[in-house]
């Protein structure tokens, strides 16, 4: 590294139930703030298969880790999944 310190960008996959949809975004740690749309999938279908459900977590989770491989031009590594911070909590998880 140069003498220049490595800035350190906390991003995270935030999941939004909007109207019927569960909505996937990468957003900052804090905040929805510039967060991006990566993509969607109808309520009732996540629903009635928990399976399903983490699929989809999972193709967004990849999803966003090849939009910041891409953007950034490094490997990403994910720490352990966490709830959306307490203001964003909705209870319709």
């Amino acid at each position: 590294m140069t003498g220049k310190s490595r800035q350190e960008l906390t991003m995270r996959l935030a999941l939004r139930v909007e109207g019927s949809m569960w909505v996937a975004y990468i957003a900052q740690s804090e905040t929805m703030e510039g967060a991006h749309l990566l993509g969607s999938i109808r309520m009732a279908i996540i629903q009635s298969s928990p399976e399903r459900k983490a699929e989809f977590m999972r193709l967004m989770e990849e999803s966003m880790g090849a939009v910041l491989r891409e953007a950034l031009g490094t490997e990403i590594t994910f720490g352990e999944p966490h709830g959306a911070p307490e203001h964003e909590r909705s209870g319709t998880a």
